[in-house]
């Protein structure tokens, strides 16, 4: 199994998150992507959005859009499978 230190691993959860947060930028919404794995586990990312009720349609698909990135991102992440050495 391929492993990567706490530190680079971090580096670009870092890098990921802030290219999430662009997707965001003008919305009043927020999308975090997050660790789904148990710490003994490998790495495996997942999308995590904020509840914004009832929002007008463009604003609901500008939404859907910025979590399907996310998501996208997320699953394509450059250390997904590894196993973490801290």
């Amino acid at each position: 199994m391929k492993t990567i230190t706490y530190r680079y691993y971090r580096q670009e959860f870092n890098y990921l998150q802030e290219r999430v947060d662009a997707l965001c930028a003008g919305l009043d919404f927020h999308v975090q992507v997050c660790e789904i794995n148990h710490p003994m586990d490998p790495i495996r990312l997942g999308v995590n959005w904020s509840a914004i009720g009832a929002v007008p349609a463009d604003q609901a698909a500008a939404c859907g859009a910025a979590i399907t990135k996310a998501a996208d991102l997320a699953a394509n992440f450059c250390y997904t499978g590894y196993m973490l050495e801290y």
